[in-house]
């Protein structure tokens, strides 16, 4: 890795023990290679989980609609892509249909006269509208129009 002959070894060695001191390099050493190992643990941990997304089933449905569309088989890419916008598209139709009723179950629930079928600390309802305060005015009122700067300075 670093290509280190026994020469700059013992280098590093003799200045390690200048800077840190006989007594405190047992110390320096174990929590070097402390980090060492942390830093390989990462490094393998990030190469699994690179090596997991590339084996990923939707990246391996991609791989096989390039490769098709590469050897010149688009029937097959035209097929693989419509069996996966259509399951897209019903996913996405039953969600709507999922969140529509529940929005519809609410909006019944909540035109029930009694409270006690809506959570009391429902804030997307609010009990009074926000009032608005009526504008100050201002005590001066000059009779003169304001001069600009070009006016001012002449």
């Amino acid at each position: 890795m670093f290509d280190l002959g026994w020469q700059e070894f013992m280098m590093v060695a003799f200045v390690l023990v200048i800077v840190v001191g006989p007594k405190d390099l047992p110390k320096v050493l174990r929590s070097f290679t402390k980090i060492t190992g942390q830093a390989r643990q990462m490094a393998r941990d990030f190469t699994r989980s690179l090596s997991d997304l590339a084996e990923d089933d939707d990246l391996k449905d991609i791989k096989k609609i390039v490769k098709d569309a590469k050897s010149g088989d688009l029937d097959n890419v035209a097929n693989l892509l419509e069996t996966d916008v259509k399951n897209e598209m019903m996913d996405s139709a039953t969600r709507m249909q999922r969140e529509a009723e529940a929005a519809f179950q609410q909006v019944e629930e909540g035109s029930r006269p009694s409270n006690d079928s809506r959570p009391s600390n429902d804030r997307s309802v609010k009990s009074k509208a926000p009032t608005k305060k009526p504008a100050k005015k201002s005590a001066k009122k000059s009779a003169k129009p304001r001069k600009s700067r070009a006016e001012k300075t002449a």
